[in-house]
């Protein structure tokens, strides 16, 4: 458990009221966390991401998105 004054600036939502709140933004990055950020995104738990493009990419290249293939 978190004690101090992390705990009292942590708000926690469980996975059901977060898929309802109209805005979730997730901050994220690293090319290990994509796969986890792609289910967040494919299950509609973030519907904004804030990452780098080594990430983004990545999530791409999981999604066999066409929009690679012109990407230089």
């Amino acid at each position: 458990m978190l004690k101090g004054n992390l705990y009292e600036r942590t708000i926690g939502l469980d996975l059901y009221h977060l898929k309802k709140v109209p805005l979730s933004v997730g901050i994220a990055r690293s090319k290990v966390k994509s796969k986890s950020i792609l289910a967040m995104l494919k299950k509609s738990y973030i519907n904004c991401l804030i990452t780098d493009e080594e990430t983004v990419l990545e999530i791409l290249r999981l999604e066999k998105d066409p929009y690679l293939d012109t990407y230089q």
